[in-house]
C-alpha cells in the first residue's frame, strides 16, 4: 500500500486492487476512482491491461503520475524529475511491504 497526504488531500493506492485509487479531500472521507485509461499502462506497450489478474500484471509506476499532476512538465510529459520521484514513491512502497512498517517518502529537491 502508498499513502500520499498532502494539504488538500489523500490518495491511498492499494496492491492488490490495482485498478482502484482512493481519492478524498481534506475534511472527507477517501472514495476508490478507477484509474483513467491513461494510467494503465506506459505509452507504446503493448501489454493489454485487461489481461491476466490485474493485481499481478499492473505495475505501481504508472498510478504514481496521477498524483504528479501540475507538477508536470509545461508540454504535459512527466520529467526526469517527475519519474524520479515516481521511483521514490514505488522503492518507499516496496520497502514499507517488505519491512511491514510505515516509511517516510521523501521527494527530491528541484
Amino acid at each position: 500500500m502508498a499513502e500520499i497526504n498532502g494539504s488538500e488531500g489523500s490518495a491511498v493506492y492499494r496492491l492488490h486492487e490495482p485498478n482502484t485509487i482512493l481519492l478524498g479531500k481534506t475534511g472527507q472521507d477517501l472514495a476508490p476512482v478507477t484509474v483513467p485509461a491513461e494510467f494503465m499502462k506506459p505509452a507504446g506497450s503493448p501489454r493489454d491491461p485487461a489481461e491476466g489478474a490485474p493485481a499481478t500484471v499492473f505495475p505501481l509506476r504508472p498510478h504514481v503520475g496521477i498524483h504528479l499532476g501540475d507538477r508536470r512538465s509545461p508540454a504535459g510529459r512527466p520529467s526526469f524529475y517527475d519519474g524520479l520521484n515516481a521511483q521514490l514513491v514505488a522503492d518507499a512502497v516496496l520497502e514499507s511491504h517488505a519491512q511491514r512498517r510505515w516509511v517516510d517518502t521523501p521527494l527530491a529537491a528541484l
